[in-house]
């Protein structure tokens, strides 16, 4: 969506005028690289002529979440009218820079993405196969349905999950998508398991739905979920008690273990990761004093309600 922007505005307003970063491309913001990260953020504005350019869009911001007031301040020094910047982030990483004082005035305004009506993806689907030139359609009416209702209402993951049916249909040499083969990538790729949860038939709620959150979170700030800053969140509940729902997560398919050497980290497939998010509001606690309104910050048409945990933000 930023690129489209990016290009809408140079073509309206003129060349330059809007600028456009994956923020993906400057590194994790580990110990190791955070030195050398911000130095690459001020070399890349440095280059930028502020007196064309008047937007910054950055992309997959969610792990230099941290770092955005210092880029604001960095962009602040060098330009004396500062652009305009938007940030696309997660709606974890949303909540989770909302509740810092020093960074909220950036949110000046938020937009967050509706799910679609299945009738939509479907259309969008089609559309998009028959936009296709010399191409016929690999998929059937029923295999149409089948990857609306597993979209969860998110164009990108009907998008995906199409892909993903072409791919597998290739290698397999195959030309044509049925319902069959879709439901077999489905469940390779768990969108089934996504589903459930988005539609409340996983058991998932309580103590174990803030560590499956907290682990959400863990991944769109840090890039990875290391199962010892999970223990170090929940240091209050009982080492056997995590540990239980832990287990349960990962025999759920919700937390996908990796072990590397004697680190255990965990990752969370992205249409797993879509369904938390949507599922959150049934999770949500009620929020009874001020210092929790101020940590609710969610649009409920996304899904996502609140923030779960005092330690959560």
């Amino acid at each position: 969506m930023l690129r489209l922007l990016s290009q809408t505005l140079d073509q309206s307003m003129g060349a330059e005028f809007a600028v456009y970063l994956d923020a993906q491309s400057l590194g994790r913001p580990n110990e190791e690289q955070s030195v050398s990260k911000a130095r690459t953020f001020k070399n890349w504005s440095g280059s930028i002529d502020f007196e064309k350019s008047r937007v910054l869009l950055i992309d997959n911001a969610d792990q230099s979440a941290d770092e955005a007031l210092q880029q604001l301040t960095h962009l602040a020094g060098i330009s004396r009218e500062p652009p305009v910047v938007l940030r696309s982030i997660s709606l974890p990483a949303y909540m989770y820079m909302s509740t810092d004082e020093r960074v909220n005035h950036m949110f000046k305004v938020v937009m967050l993405a509706e799910q679609w009506p299945r009738t939509d993806i479907e259309r969008m689907l089609r559309s998009s196969i028959a936009s296709c030139q010399n191409a016929s359609n690999p998929f059937d009416d029923a295999t149409f349905r089948l990857l609306a209702s597993y979209s969860l209402g998110l164009p990108g993951l009907a998008t995906d999950l199409a892909t993903a049916c072409l791919q597998f249909a290739s290698g397999i040499g195959v030309s044509h998508v049925g319902k069959g083969l879709a439901d077999r990538v489905a469940s390779i790729l768990h969108y089934g398991r996504a589903l459930a949860i988005a539609q409340g038939e996983a058991k998932l709620e309580g103590t174990k739905a803030e560590i499956a959150l907290e682990a959400l979170r863990e991944f769109y700030l840090k890039g990875e979920i290391r199962r010892g800053w999970i223990v170090s969140e929940f240091s209050d509940l009982a080492r056997s008690t995590l540990a239980y729902h832990l287990r349960d997560l990962v025999g759920s398919d919700i937390l996908l273990p990796e072990r590397l050497g004697f680190r255990m980290r965990y990752r969370i497939a992205r249409p797993v990761r879509s369904a938390l998010q949507i599922a959150g509001q049934r999770w949500t606690r009620v929020a009874t004093t001020d210092e929790d309104k101020r940590r609710v910050s969610i649009n409920a048409k996304v899904g996502m309600v609140g923030v779960l945990g005092e330690d959560d933000g």
